[in-house]
């Protein structure tokens, strides 16, 4: 779950929206003195208000999400419900995985193979031992860091080429079987999202804004 939370600036921001918006429906400031001089002209102010921030505050919920979703960069199935049972997935896999065989496409990137070894002395160095003297966990991380080294590269571990062709034959193969595997990308429509507004909230001791209010009332103290 995703906790989007505005900034005090944010907030504040929001508010001067608000009365801007308020403002332009006639309400401005001379005609919010005159209303609040009434218990039932305060509530209705105060009710236009909490309206407004709500639904300033759901707009702006939805803008984040829609941030969110497009750099996240993630590939969804475009027909959940036509996707392949799993033992038609399994059966599919099977004739991909047979098919590529007899082609030679190797499943492991041979850059990454080239490289491997190279890495791997070079990462060793740092342990200070020999390959076969490392524990169990030792050469866990070893092979972790050499991973993750030529990745930074652009060195995946799975052969792109492979990789592409094993994701076109996918989608082939479901098709013949009325099946679908095609997709697309995710946008802010596909995440659920829900609003909890706070009327009053409780800041923590460690907050930012807790902290620097502390540090002015120090300084109103010495005053």
């Amino acid at each position: 779950m995703l906790n989007i939370s505005p900034p005090k600036q944010e907030i504040d921001h929001l508010k001067i929206l608000a009365e801007s918006k308020m403002a332009e429906e006639g309400i401005d400031q001379k005609f919010i003195l005159e209303a609040e001089k009434t218990d039932e002209g305060k509530e209705q102010i105060s009710q236009i208000k909490n309206d407004l921030m709500h639904q300033l505050l759901r707009d702006y919920s939805k803008e984040v999400m829609k941030e969110y979703a497009d750099s996240f960069g993630r590939e969804i199935y475009t027909n959940p419900d036509k996707l392949p049972t799993q033992t038609e997935e399994k059966k599919i896999y099977m004739e991909i995985n047979t098919e590529l065989e007899s082609r030679d496409l190797s499943k492991i990137n041979p850059e990454f193979t080239a490289r491997y070894e190279s890495e791997k002395s070079r990462q060793l160095v740092k342990y200070n031992k020999s390959k076969n003297s490392l524990s169990k966990s030792e050469l866990n991380t070893l092979n972790s860091d050499v991973k993750k080294a030529l990745e930074k590269e652009g060195i995946s571990k799975i052969n792109p080429e492979y990789q592409n062709e094993f994701s076109r034959l996918k989608i082939k193969k479901a098709k013949l079987i009325n099946k679908d595997y095609s997709t697309r990308k995710l946008t802010e429509k596909d995440l659920v999202w829900f609003a909890k507004v706070e009327e009053q909230r409780t800041y923590k001791a460690t907050d930012r804004w807790v902290q620097e209010n502390k540090k002015i009332l120090s300084q109103i103290k010495e005053i």
